[in-house]
């Protein structure tokens, strides 16, 4: 182990160490110098800056500015001064030059002996003693040692430092740092330096293996097309993709370089040094995107769609939550048709729902949902949120097939007069106020079924109203007399008087779109006077289950009876009507099946001659039953049952209904028994005896009646 020849007292500018192994580190206070250790002045020292070395007997040794000095066992049990001034070349040369013009040089202190007194005048040369007292010529020995050929070798007559030619330049460890902005980037540009105690020599930079980098993530961030480029003057650039770095994290970017002169020599390149930059990421605004979807209503109040809402981040360690912006929208490509029980849900983990009822979407209509989300990370910085981007599902209607009922013709008919009660009573009894345009309502009746129904089950009625005014033997009097219905509180006008002919008989049809309880009043009002009642006949047909009926003011119930009159005959004319189609926009058409008409007679069944079922406007659903019932007695009943279905516009396998059955009871007439003569007799006679009064016949009579 090398033997500790001092320690750096104190030290002012820049001064480095050479190793015995060559290498180079720079000069700190209190550091050790030992055996055969070399320091160095930095070459932009000024002459005034020094290092002061304690040495280990007890003296100092002071290097001035940009010299050198070798540090061995020479400088220990010398008999130099205490204090030992090692100066340059430079200032040796000057003060020869300027020894005849100095008359006293006082205090001047040298590696070759103690301090003299020099006593000068012009023209006179310089006496010094050298370390054994002899004299010495000054001059020439300063100049043999100031300008003799540099050796690394110590010298036992002087402690000036002689070294090789080249000196190996400098380079530092550089620590830089940089901010990521946006995508690949020149994220850092530097300039390398290098120190050189031989100030006139020049430099070039390498880079020496390969860059590296390394984040703090909690999971590695990728930092992609990371380049460095080191150019020969030093000057470097490190470009690379760190958008991947969340907000304060960091990658650090490492590679080493070397400096080298252009001395040639072996100890040209400097010892490698690191540059490390550290760089932080900021954050980086979450993106989501418009998301287009589709789906197909199937049944009912349903959850259409479910799905999940994805963003995506260049920072990679971002967490991410989601929002919906404003109120989800939903609009039919047939504006009429309704979507109800419309919700949609966002889940803070991106997770999605949109319910509705969309039944009412007929084959191939569609109705689009849109809606607004946001994405906001975890960095809690002012672009956490994402812009907002929309959400469009395109729902898609299917067939619902269409519902009828079985129908009896012969339910009971609720006959409606326009008396017995007042304005007030029909309002309290409707639930809601009662007028009609150009009509002065005064008294009436009204009647309300409460009735039963699922949801989008339709409820049908045939309505009759009868104007008493427009069939009085008077003249016409305009009173506008008028007929309502009432559903659920809404009202509607079925006639008024305003027209001439103002007798109507048609069905009221209304689908209730929430299932239960719901109530339809209907009524007739005579307006400003009371000397003609009109009257209102309403028979239900088909749709829910009557729960209750009430009624205010004349009104009389009946059945419905049919008789047979006389041969063939239409002995009944009537409606089919729709029950419910989930497809509110779909049109239909009726159908009834020829080969399910039947009639039955005390349980039997029996042949009615002529008997069909015409469809009369497959539209609307107007049918006839066609028949000669004559055989039927008085008061015996015949029931016809038949058959009916209704078809849907969508052309789908379900587009047909389940078919239902219309009952219809046909009440037997008596029918006049008729005479005739019978087989083969053309006459027959009565004789009168006038002897013997007495009658006598010849021929057959025969009566016969169409009531079997």
């Amino acid at each position: 182990m090398e033997a500790v020849i001092g320690k750096i007292a104190a030290i002012e500018g820049v001064f480095y160490i050479r190793g015995l192994d060559n290498s180079l580190r720079k000069a700190l206070e209190n550091e050790k110098v030992y055996e055969g250790e070399i320091i160095i002045g930095d070459a932009n020292n000024t002459p005034a800056e020094n290092v002061t070395v304690s040495i280990a007997d007890g003296s100092e040794i002071v290097v001035l500015g940009k010299e050198k000095q070798l540090f061995d066992s020479s400088l220990l049990n010398r008999e130099f001064s205490n204090e030992d001034t090692v100066t340059n070349k430079d200032s040796i040369q000057a003060l020869l030059e300027k020894n005849g013009d100095i008359d006293n040089i006082e205090d001047l202190e040298t590696a070759a002996g103690e301090e003299e007194i020099v006593d000068s005048t012009d023209g006179v040369k310089s006496v010094f003693l050298d370390a054994n007292g002899a004299i010495t010529d000054i001059n020439a020995d300063l100049r043999d040692v100031a300008f003799a050929e540099e050796t690394t070798e110590s010298r036992d007559d002087n402690y000036l430092l002689n070294i090789d030619t080249n000196n190996t330049p400098i380079i530092t460890d550089v620590l830089a740092t940089a901010t990521e902005t946006n995508s690949l980037e020149r994220i850092y540009e530097g300039q390398l330096e290098a120190t050189d105690l031989d100030a006139a020599d020049t430099h070039t930079f390498q880079q020496t293996g390969t860059a590296t980098v390394v984040t703090n993530g909690e999971s590695m961030a990728v930092v992609t097309d990371l380049t460095v480029t080191v150019a020969a003057n030093g000057s470097y650039t490190i470009d690379g993709n760190f958008d991947q770095l969340a907000d304060g994290e960091t990658a650090t970017v490492i590679f080493t370089y070397t400096a080298t002169d252009n001395s040639g020599a072996q100890n040209a390149i400097s010892e490698p040094k690191t540059v490390t930059l550290t760089v932080t990421g900021s954050n980086d605004q979450p993106i989501v995107s418009d998301v287009a979807l589709t789906a197909t209503e199937t049944n009912g109040l349903e959850a259409i769609y479910e799905g999940q809402l994805e963003a995506t981040d260049l920072d990679t360690t971002d967490t991410h939550t989601f929002q919906q912006v404003g109120t989800a929208t939903v609009m039919a490509s047939n504006e009429v048709v309704p979507v109800t029980d419309f919700a949609v849900v966002v889940a803070a983990d991106g997770s999605y729902t949109v319910n509705g009822n969309f039944d009412a979407l007929a084959e191939g209509e569609t109705a689009t949902v849109t809606f607004e989300y946001i994405a906001t990370d975890d960095s809690g910085t002012a672009s956490s949120v994402s812009e907002p981007k929309t959400v469009t599902l395109t729902v898609t209607g299917s067939n619902d097939q269409p519902v009828v009922s079985d129908v009896n013709v012969n339910s009971s008919i609720e006959h409606l007069y326009a008396n017995g009660a007042s304005l007030a009573q029909i309002e309290t009894l409707a639930g809601t106020t009662i007028s009609n345009s150009g009509s002065t309502p005064t008294d009436g009746a009204a009647i309300k079924f409460i009735i039963e129904t699922g949801a989008n089950e339709t409820v049908s009625f045939n309505w009759d109203f009868f104007d008493a005014e427009e069939a009085s033997s008077q003249p016409m009097i305009n009173f506008n007399d008028f007929s309502f219905v009432v559903i659920d509180g809404v009202l509607m006008t079925l006639e008024d008087a305003v027209a001439q002919d103002v007798n109507g008989n048609t069905v009221l049809s209304h689908t209730f779109a929430t299932a239960g309880n719901h109530t339809i009043t209907f009524g007739v009002m005579n307006s400003t006077d009371t000397a003609y009642s009109s009257a209102l006949d309403i028979q239900h047909i088909s749709g829910g289950v009557i729960v209750d009926i009430q009624t205010v003011g004349n009104v009389i119930s009946a059945q419905n009876n049919i008789y047979e009159t006389n041969g063939l005959e239409a002995i009944y004319t009537g409606q089919l009507v729709l029950t419910a189609d989930i497809d509110t926009t779909d049109t239909h058409t009726f159908q009834v099946d020829a080969n399910s008409i039947t009639a039955t007679l005390n349980g039997e069944e029996v042949t009615i001659p002529g008997l069909t079922v015409n469809i009369t406007n497959a539209d609307t659903g107007a049918y006839e039953v066609i028949g000669n019932f004559d055989q039927l007695a008085e008061g015996e009943t015949a029931t016809v049952t038949f058959e009916y279905t209704a078809t849907d516009d969508s052309g789908a396998p379900n587009a047909i209904s389940e078919p239902k059955t219309v009952t219809l009871t046909v009440t037997g007439t008596n029918d006049t028994p008729t005479f005739s003569t019978g087989a083969g007799a053309d006459e027959g006679s009565v004789t009168e005896d006038a002897t013997n009064p007495t009658l006598s016949t010849t021929g057959t009579l025969v009566v016969s009646d169409e009531d079997d």
